[in-house]
C-alpha cells in the first residue's frame, strides 16, 4: 500500500491513490491521519471491543480491509486536548481504526465532521446496524435524553418506525444484570427475544424467564411465572418450617432435664440440618 504523506495548507493531503482510497467516491474531502494521533470517542455507544464474538469480527474487518481496501473513511472531529493541532477524535469509526492499526498501517483516511459528537456517533452507529441490541437500545435513550426528543421525534429523525423506537426503548429497560450478560455473549440473544423479556412486568420473572432463554433458547412468560410462583411457594413453606423450629428452640430452653434418648434425636435433627444447609448452600 501506498503510505506516503502529503502535507497541505488545509493538513493532511487527500489520498488519491494506493492506501485506503475508498472505491468509487469522491475523496476531495478526505484526509490522512496518523492513527496514533487518533483517540476514541469518549461517547462512544458500542462498549464490547473484547468479547470473543467482537475480536472475531474485527479480525474479519481487518482481513476485508486488507484484502479490499477501506471502503469508508472514518468520521473525526478535531481533539481540543491533543499536545499538537493536528490531533483528532474518532466520532464513528472505532473498529476500522483498530482494523487499520492491526495491519500496521501508519495513517488512515478521514473525513472531518460537524456538530455534536455524541449525537453524530450515536446516529452513525444506528445507522451502519453495527450495534448490538442491547447497544441500540441504549443508544436511543441517550439520544432523547441528551437532545429531549420524544420517541415521535426520534423516529422522523432516525427515518424510523415510532412502534420499532418504542419496543427497543422497552428492552433498554431490562434489568442491567441482563444487559451487562448480553454485551459480553458471543452470540447476544435477538431483538425480538429481549423485548419478550422486557414486556414481563416483575424483575424476578424476567429474570427467570432469561435463565429459560439461556437453556432453552426461548422466552416463555408463562413458564417463567410458573417457576416465580414455585419460588414464592417454596419460600412460603421454608418461612412457616423455620418459625416452627424458632418457636421449638424457646420451648427447648425451658426444659431443665433430658432423656438419653431425646439427646440422640437433637443430635440426629441437628446433622439434619446442616446437611439441608450444605445441600441448598452447593445450588
Amino acid at each position: 500500500m501506498n503510505k506516503s504523506r502529503v502535507q497541505s495548507k488545509g493538513g493532511f493531503a487527500p489520498l488519491t491513490v494506493g492506501g485506503f482510497t475508498p472505491r468509487n467516491k469522491d475523496t476531495s474531502h478526505i484526509i490522512r491521519i496518523p492513527v496514533d494521533h487518533l483517540r476514541p470517542n469518549p461517547f462512544q455507544v458500542r462498549k464490547d471491543f473484547d468479547s470473543p464474538r467482537a475480536r472475531r469480527e474485527l479480525e474479519e474487518l481487518r482481513d476485508s480491509i486488507k484484502e479490499h481496501g477501506l471502503q469508508t473513511p472514518i468520521h473525526v472531529q478535531k481533539d481540543p486536548d491533543h499536545l499538537n493541532s493536528d490531533g483528532y477524535i474518532i466520532v464513528a469509526g472505532e473498529r476500522r481504526w483498530r482494523a487499520v492499526k492491526m495491519l500496521g498501517e501508519k495513517f488512515i483516511e478521514a473525513k472531518r465532521v460537524e456538530g455534536d459528537p455524541e449525537t453524530l456517533a450515536l446516529i452513525e452507529n444506528i445507522q451502519r446496524a453495527e450495534l448490538s441490541p442491547i447497544e441500540e437500545a441504549e443508544a436511543y435513550v441517550s439520544l432523547m435524553n441528551k437532545n429531549g426528543w420524544t420517541q415521535g421525534v426520534l423516529a422522523r429523525n432516525l427515518g424510523k418506525s415510532r412502534p420499532s423506537i418504542n419496543d427497543m426503548v422497552k428492552i433498554a429497560t431490562l434489568p442491567e444484570t441482563i444487559k451487562q450478560k448480553c454485551r459480553v455473549m458471543d452470540t447476544p440473544p435477538s431483538k425480538s427475544a429481549l423485548l419478550e423479556l422486557a414486556k414481563i412486568d416483575e424483575v424476578i420473572e424476567q429474570i427467570a424467564a432469561w435463565n429459560t432463554l439461556q437453556s432453552k433458547g426461548k422466552v416463555n412468560i408463562s413458564e417463567a411465572r410458573q417457576r416465580r410462583q414455585k419460588t414464592l411457594s417454596q419460600t412460603e413453606v421454608f418461612s412457616k418450617a423455620l418459625s416452627a423450629a424458632k418457636r421449638f428452640l424457646e420451648r427447648l430452653d425451658a426444659v431443665e432435664q433430658i432423656l438419653p434418648e431425646d439427646i440422640d434425636n437433637l443430635l440426629e435433627l441437628r446433622d439434619a440440618i446442616n446437611k439441608k444447609i450444605n445441600t441448598l448452600h452447593s445450588v
